[in-house]
């Protein structure tokens, strides 16, 4: 966690205390029919499914009406508003589009790299899982998808500690024999190298620690084996025929993570895209994980001062590493530009598919 007074108070550890004596009961219903995924995952399926019914105007209108007095539990202004851009629920999620990569896990076989996919591109039919997994498989990696639980971030934030500690007890025992964990979800990535404070004193600290030091987003193994990327043969070809200019969204998790560069680096080297910088990169984009649902017009708001600085960097496209921003960025931008995860750019630059 970042330290942000001169006094080197952890602001957001003394949130997370204060959350945790006032914890949202709502949010708890969520997050514990969440840990129990043969109830959950039929659900969202079923929801994914359905998409194509519930998410057009009038059906929007009536969930925003009804869902309104379900979401007060969460927060007074909470709503899902009628024509904010939701993100597409997958009918098969990435653990059942990858079943050869969940089996054989308990065999006692030293594994090199895990995927520590997270909940959104497990669940989200937005590409990012895919990416990362045709990423590492171009760099000769072959990963596996562990058992796992969300890695406690969002659940840590209502105030649900013990259930974060749960979650990432198992997350401990699942990961710790693998010598490299891949996130591609920033909160994951932030959540997985904090676990030391979160077990502070406790037993598990020094696997926590362990498991920290082996936690790397994709955009740093990625950029640890550029050159094995940009030799692709595809690159030379297809990527080189236009240039896309392309700007980068820091995710507050993330950069706290202390990921930052690694991702502009990435940007500034691909072939046929022009990195460019756009002002206040660093700044929240207003979605801040659920943030968006509990105060939609605040949110959209801080969400005007990124719009008009991604407008002024004249990029067509924002890349960036978190799914909140993801979904922030695409339901503020809209046509403005094209939104995508920094693995399904570098992926689609070496498919030829720019």
């Amino acid at each position: 966690m970042s330290h942000d007074l001169p006094a080197g108070v952890d602001v957001s550890e003394l949130i997370l205390q204060r959350r945790a004596e006032h914890p949202n009961q709502m949010a708890g219903w969520i997050f514990v029919l969440h840990a129990r995924p043969w109830l959950f995952e039929p659900m969202l399926k079923w929801a994914a499914r359905t998409q194509g019914l519930w998410d057009r105007p009038l059906p929007r209108a009536w969930i925003e009406g009804l869902a309104k007095h379900f979401l007060r539990r969460l927060a007074d202004t909470a709503k899902i508003p009628q024509d904010m851009v939701l993100p597409r629920l997958a009918t098969r999620h990435l653990r059942d589009r990858y079943p050869e990569l969940c089996r054989n896990q308990t065999d006692g076989k030293k594994r090199t790299v895990a995927y520590f996919h997270g909940c959104a591109a497990n669940y989200f039919d937005d590409g990012v899982g895919d990416a990362v997994i045709a990423l590492l498989r171009r760099m000769s990696i072959q990963p596996v998808l562990p058992t796992q639980r969300c890695s406690g971030t969002p659940i840590e934030t209502y105030g649900f500690r013990a259930l974060a500690k749960e979650g990432a007890r198992e997350n401990l025992h699942h990961l710790a024999g693998h010598e490299t964990v891949v996130t591609s979800c920033a909160s994951c990535t932030l959540s997985l190298k904090d676990y030391p404070n979160l077990f502070k004193g406790e037993s598990e600290q020094r696997a926590a620690q362990d498991l920290a030091g082996r936690v790397k987003h994709i955009s740093e193994l990625l950029w640890e084996n550029h050159q094995t990327i940009m030799g692709n043969e595809i690159l030379s070809s297809k990527a080189l025929q236009h240039r896309v200019k392309v700007t980068y969204h820091s995710s507050c998790h993330l950069r706290a993570a202390g990921v930052t560069q690694a991702p502009r680096h990435i940007l500034a080297h691909l072939p046929g895209l022009e990195f460019v910088e756009m002002r206040d990169a660093d700044r929240c984009a207003g979605g801040a994980g659920t943030y968006l649902i509990k105060d939609y017009e605040t949110s959209q708001r801080i969400f005007d001062r990124k719009r008009r600085a991604i407008q002024e960097s004249g990029a067509c496209m924002v890349a960036t590493s978190c799914p909140a921003c993801m979904i922030q960025l695409k339901n503020g931008l809209r046509e403005q530009a094209v939104v995508k995860h920094i693995a399904e750019l570098v992926n689609d630059v070496c498919e030829g598919t720019m």
